[in-house]
């Protein structure tokens, strides 16, 4: 799976949690990640940033719109995501 757009869906930081966190031992090919409006809060911040973080990760291209992240939120995506190590930035 390369694309994968959960936007409009009241997912809520557990549920996108779930949906995007790889299985233990397994890396996604994921590329494009649409998360726009699925109700992450501040918490989902740090769930998104995570994901992120894992060297495993390829997501290029990520939506996080209409979220409501907060100050809280983008603290917690920044802390998470500045382990981002040996890749490029996302765009």
């Amino acid at each position: 799976i390369r694309y994968v757009d959960l936007s409009d869906n009241p997912l809520g930081p557990k549920g996108v949690a779930v949906a995007i966190i790889p299985p233990q031992q397994r890396a996604w090919s994921l590329l494009t990640l649409n998360l726009a409006r699925t109700r992450l809060g501040a918490t989902g911040g740090t769930v998104v940033g995570c994901v992120i973080a894992n060297p495993t990760c390829q997501i290029a291209h990520l939506n996080l719109n209409g979220n409501g992240l907060g100050d809280e939120g983008l603290m917690n995506f920044a802390e998470s995501a500045r382990r981002r190590t040996s890749k490029s930035p996302l765009p």
